[in-house]
């Protein structure tokens, strides 16, 4: 009986997931060297006490992994110190080896959609590409860049791990039949735990499995997989209902922001969401610290239109998943990329108020799904230019085309990453971008100000520390830290009036 011919995709794809893999490990190797910056030194530095962490570990392990928000990230960090100290070369090299780990496993994650979509009409668009390129152009897509070039967010492409393995035991449990059933739940399980003391994006993977399950499954699979949710769901439910009754005292996240409540969080995210996705199509004026309007009335045209925008999205999501005929599997991965990207994105982009409204390394995981769902849309546009322009262009020329086309937009991802990359490499470079980018906002003018003062140009620091407390006067930093460069110039009046200004606005604020 003669074999049967793998499809081309098949045959190549391991070679060009390999070449993406060396390609995108060259465009990380400039920020190998890069500085700590921003969070990097106080939380590594806090973490490094790694004997404390073992123990901790072996006194309460569930406790651990239940109370401590990051406990393996932070064994992770302190696994680095035993090796290296406090050089920063293995902190990024580790970073970029598990961003290609990453890489991979989103590559074989989108593959196995394929294989449980229903089998193809002959007229149904070529979809064996869609996981080589989505992988493709979520390792080199410069939105990536603070994930991965940011140390302390390690946090996020570990939890991305995570999430990715512990969907794959579940979509195996639902399959899988006696005792490799129970093998598969229970690593899903154990897996689940992982991710959460790495970082709790993870609560959404039981939704996410249940979106995966409509989308895909059917029948008994589909049954298996919604009774398979509800322990993940009950346990996620617990813990996150821990987690959010922590944030009472937290003057990040929660529900005791001044200025900003839930439906004004809300309703910011709406215009958030949309941010994101310009980001992932037009990468263009990224930053650390987004300078971002914060709307309270849901009469704004901006939320307006927003919420008229994402309602369109729901509704294509619903059609998606009834849509039949010969393109229906293309259909289906389009809405399933839609909804994988809100389910990802609803810990930070819905009702719990975060004080950063809008941060890169949070698209991380997310950034799959609207890259699924373009990579499928611009692959049924081509089909129909293809037989649109049959007579004219003949087939071997049109694939040289897509080709070409193809190549020029991953370079164009990769000088873009390795250009973001060289922001990311010292502390000055980064908040010198910052700046430009977010001139209205206090905190970066302040970190601007910190980088000055550290290569002792006082004169520099001094105006950014000054346009600090101009832009916002209950930002108490730059008042100690005026005290410190005046103290420098030997103005000491000034700096002992500015300390005095920063020592009672620290009474007041503790009072508060």
């Amino acid at each position: 009986m003669a074999a049967v011919e793998k499809h081309p995709a098949e045959r190549w794809a391991p070679l060009l997931l390999c070449a993406v893999l060396l390609t995108t490990f060259l465009v990380y190797l400039n920020v190998l060297h890069g500085e700590f910056q921003f969070d990097d030194e106080l939380y590594i530095n806090s973490q490094l006490n790694i004997a404390n962490l073992f123990t901790a570990l072996r006194t309460d392990f569930f406790g651990s992994l239940i109370g401590a928000q990051r406990l393996i990230t932070d064994l992770t960090f302190a696994l680095n110190y035993e090796l290296g100290g406090l050089a920063v070369e293995g902190y990024h090299l580790v970073n970029i080896l598990l961003h290609l780990l990453t890489v991979v496993l989103v590559y074989f994650f989108i593959k196995g959609i394929l294989q449980r979509l229903p089998a193809t009409s002959p007229d149904s668009p070529d979809l064996c590409w869609i996981p080589f390129l989505v992988a493709a152009m979520f390792a080199l897509h410069p939105l990536q860049t603070q994930a991965v070039s940011y140390v302390v967010q390690r946090a996020e492409v570990l939890g991305s791990i995570f999430y990715l393995l512990t969907l794959f035991c579940l979509l195996r449990f639902v399959e899988a039949r006696g005792l490799r059933m129970v093998a598969y739940y229970g690593a899903g399980l154990a897996l689940f735990m992982l991710g959460w003391s790495t970082k709790q994006i993870i609560v959404t993977a039981p939704l996410t499995l249940l979106a995966y399950a409509l989308f895909f499954f059917d029948g008994a699979r589909f049954r298996r997989a919604l009774w398979g949710c509800v322990p993940f769901l009950l346990g996620g439910g617990l813990i996150g209902s821990r987690l959010i009754a922590s944030f009472t005292t937290n003057k990040d996240v929660g529900f005791n922001l001044v200025g900003l409540d839930s439906l004004s969080y809300f309703l910011t995210q709406l215009r958030v969401l949309i941010t994101y996705l310009r980001l992932v199509v037009w990468p263009v004026g990224q930053t650390l610290d987004y300078d971002y309007p914060i709307f309270h009335s849901p009469w704004n045209l901006e939320v307006l239109l927003a919420g008229f925008f994402w309602l369109g999205v729901m509704i294509f999501i619903v059609f998606s998943l009834r849509k039949t005929g010969p393109f229906s599997p293309s259909w289906r991965l389009a809405g399933f990329g839609l909804l994988w990207f809100l389910l990802l994105l609803a810990p930070t982009s819905s009702v719990i108020p975060v004080i950063d409204v809008i941060n890169e390394h949070r698209l991380y995981l997310a950034l799959v799904g609207p890259l699924l769902t373009g990579v499928v849309v611009l692959n049924l546009l081509w089909q129909r230019l293809q037989r649109s322009f049959s007579r004219q262009i003949s087939a071997q020329t049109g694939r040289v085309a897509l080709v070409v086309l193809l190549l020029l937009l991953l370079g164009s991802l990769a000088a873009a990453t390795g250009q973001r990359n060289r922001v990311w490499q010292t502390k000055l470079s980064l908040w010198q971008d910052v700046v430009r980018k977010s001139p209205n906002k206090s905190r970066p003018h302040n970190n601007l100000g910190n980088c000055y003062f550290l290569l002792n140009e006082f004169q520099l620091a001094l105006p950014h520390y000054l346009r600090a407390v101009e832009l916002d006067a209950e930002n108490i930093e730059p008042y100690f830290n005026l005290a410190l460069v005046y103290n420098r110039l030997g103005q000491n009046q000034k700096a002992d009036d500015y300390f005095r200004i920063f020592q009672l606005k620290n009474i007041m604020g503790q009072k508060k």
